[in-house]
């Protein structure tokens, strides 16, 4: 034992070889670099202007928490959270209507089903039921009832709840 510059015990210790001990080979190399692949991929062409016009209207922060993320000079980010999906078997529309702006933690919750919205736009936790907050609002942008719908019915439990 030992106390280290800022205080705290050090245990060193040394490993030895039991005898007859089976030999363990150590891991093989990862490699870190990785080869290219070609692919071909389905996916619906998300409109960027959309979700950019939806971040600047609520000047990069989230309409649950508020938050807007600031980097390196200033720069903002937020997230356009479809509440019902763009892909297949949804077919949600990539439209105002359908769009969000939330900060990444938000947006992750409302992918996976941990908050979802109720008809009166409060975010609710989906474990506890508990409110997160009331969305806010810009100018006349308003979430379709019928997105919000979907996407509860996504999350059986909340769906029963809601009803």
């Amino acid at each position: 034992m030992e106390t280290g510059r800022d205080g705290f015990r050090i245990v060193r210790f040394r490993l030895d070889a039991i005898d007859n001990q089976t030999v363990v080979e150590p891991a093989p190399a990862i490699d870190h670099d990785p080869a290219f692949a070609s692919a071909v991929v389905t996916r619906r062409i998300r409109d960027t202007a959309v979700a950019r016009e939806v971040k600047e209207l609520y000047d990069f922060s989230c309409q649950i928490c508020g938050i807007g993320l600031r980097g390196f000079e200033g720069r903002k980010y937020a997230e356009g959270a479809h509440v019902r999906p763009l892909g297949r078997p949804h077919l949600g529309a990539d439209h105002l209507e359908n769009l969000l702006c939330l900060c990444p933690n938000h947006h992750t919750q409302l992918d996976i089903g941990g908050i979802w919205i109720s008809d009166d736009m409060v975010a609710m936790y989906a474990t506890s039921h508990e409110p997160v907050a009331t969305l806010s609002w810009k100018k006349r942008h308003r979430v379709n009832r019928e997105n919000v719908a979907y996407h509860r019915s996504l999350w059986p439990s909340i769906a029963e709840l809601a009803s």
